[in-house]
């Protein structure tokens, strides 16, 4: 646009200048013959004409100016309102730095991640006024009265510090998928002896809009209604922490629902008696080629919460043999399909008192009722096919708080996997034979005497009656102390 003026200036002054020169020979020439008056005249045209074109270059260059002052500020405006629009999209990208994070929580510097550092320092001791049973409970493992000798056994006492723990968190707000959060958690259960234990992993996941993909607590088993208690294994005999890929959404305020794919593992009982309790157990045939399918809808309202759980697998046995002992009729496999179901639920009496109970049945529910991981079904091996087990469950408890620092548990739990004895099957002997029944009571109080600081005191009552009507029992007291932090 600037070029364009500059040449229009030239053409003008061009043109002015011809003019002139016209003009010039013209009253050069008429003054030879005009008088004195008249050139005085021509001369105050001309003066004219120049003073019009001193101002017309006057106003050209200006025309200039503002031309070029006018481009340079649409430049500059082109650029501060793009420095405008990207910081308005990493405004929307990137979350403000924590100045202080959560509760709990401590800023990482730099970042808009906060962390947390949690566990507990806990030491447990135990005494069994029957046959010892170990750190914790594990029913199916209690000595059978006149099959095992330490049926007979008593005043065993036992301290430990397996459970406690240690934790790891962090919180990363986003703009576009909101918070994400991981969660890494370890105790102690994982063997040693002595006072050398290893560490056992217990929870380690991300979690980020409604999906949670890792390890934690299978979505059929329910926690939140467990109640409390000092014993590892507690009133349900055990966990189910697992790897899957979760989903969760809240569907209304008051109706969440939650469905996963978790780790599969086939719990079988060999021809031998045998409990074969996941695909990596000793000379175990079991194997896994879909996941386990999970899912649960939980009602909540003021006065508790009802949880509906379901759950569906395939239960799968390999046999191959290969080389110099290759023979087709030992190559074959079979698989059967296995489901449960559970309902469970908290009842609020007065202030943070409640009741609490379960019912988990199925068709080779097995390892997702732990304390009978195992029983999912029966290999016959005449038939090279499973036999499913069905098995049932329930548990009832009531947590009473006497003040804010001092509460109450008392549980009891019955549970019973039919048929009694598969048909062709020939029961180890000793500890191994299979249970038909558990029965159990837990009575606990726990103190919490300064914050952080909890002690509890729990008494537990366990029989157990085999397939073959052979019975075990065993009774403890046990006493913890427990720092939280």
């Amino acid at each position: 646009m600037i070029d364009v003026s500059r040449k229009t200036t030239k053409k003008l002054n061009t043109t002015l200048l011809m003019s002139t020169v016209f003009t010039t020979l013209c009253i050069g020439t008429s003054a030879i013959a005009a008088d004195t008056q008249t050139s005085t005249a021509l001369a105050k045209e001309i003066a004219a004409l120049q003073q019009q074109i001193t101002d017309l270059n006057k106003k050209i260059q200006g025309l200039e100016i503002s031309q070029t002052t006018s481009a340079a500020q649409a430049k500059e405006a082109a650029i501060l309102a793009a420095k405008q629009e990207t910081a308005a999209a990493q405004a929307k990208t990137t979350p403000t730095p924590w100045v202080k994070g959560p509760d709990g929580y401590i800023s990482v510097p730099g970042s808009n991640t906060a962390i947390k550092l949690g566990g507990r320092v806990r030491v447990e001791g135990e005494y069994d006024a029957g046959p010892s049973m170990g750190d914790y409970i594990v029913p199916g493992s209690i000595p059978l009265k006149n099959v095992n000798n330490q049926a007979s056994q008593s005043g065993n006492t036992n301290a430990h510090a397996r459970s406690s723990r240690l934790s790891f968190e962090s919180l990363t707000p986003t703009a576009s998928i909101g918070d994400v959060k991981t969660r890494i958690e370890i105790d102690f259960f994982n063997g040693g002896t002595g006072g050398s234990y290893l560490p056992k992993l217990r929870h380690a996941y991300g979690d980020a809009a409604g999906f949670l993909v890792g390890q934690t607590d299978s979505v059929f088993v329910d926690m939140t209604t467990l109640g409390s208690n000092i014993d590892y294994n507690g009133i349900l005999g055990g966990v189910n922490r697992q790897a899957q890929v979760r989903y969760t959404m809240d569907m209304t305020p008051a109706f969440k629902f939650a469905a996963a794919l978790e780790k599969p593992a086939s719990d079988y009982i060999g021809s031998d008696g045998t409990l074969y309790t996941s695909n990596d157990s000793s000379n175990s045939k079991g194997k896994s080629s879909l996941p386990d399918l999970t899912a649960m809808l939980k009602y909540s309202g003021k006065s508790g919460f009802v949880t509906l759980r379901g759950m569906a697998r395939q239960i799968q046995y390999r046999s191959l043999t290969d080389g110099a002992s290759y023979n087709t009729a030992n190559d074959f496999s079979a698989k059967a399909t296995a489901w449960g179901v559970g309902l469970s639920g908290k009842f609020i009496t007065v202030g943070k008192s409640a009741f609490y109970a379960q019912l988990n049945t199925g068709q080779g529910v097995g390892r997702y009722i732990p304390e009978i991981a195992g029983e999912a079904a029966y290999f016959n091996p005449s038939t090279k096919q499973f036999n499913v087990l069905k098995a049932n469950n329930a548990l009832v408890g009531y947590e009473h708080y006497w003040t804010d620092d001092i509460r109450t548990n008392i549980q009891a739990s019955y549970t019973r996997v039919s048929p009694p004895a598969p048909a062709g099957m020939t029961p180890l002997t000793g500890t191994t034979r299979i249970t038909q029944k558990i029965k159990k009571v837990f009575f606990n109080i726990f103190y919490t005497p300064v914050k952080n600081v909890e002690t509890g005191l729990e008494f537990a009552h366990i029989r157990r009656d085999t397939v073959d009507n052979k019975t075990g029992s065993g009774n403890r007291v046990a006493v913890m102390v427990s720092y939280n932090f």
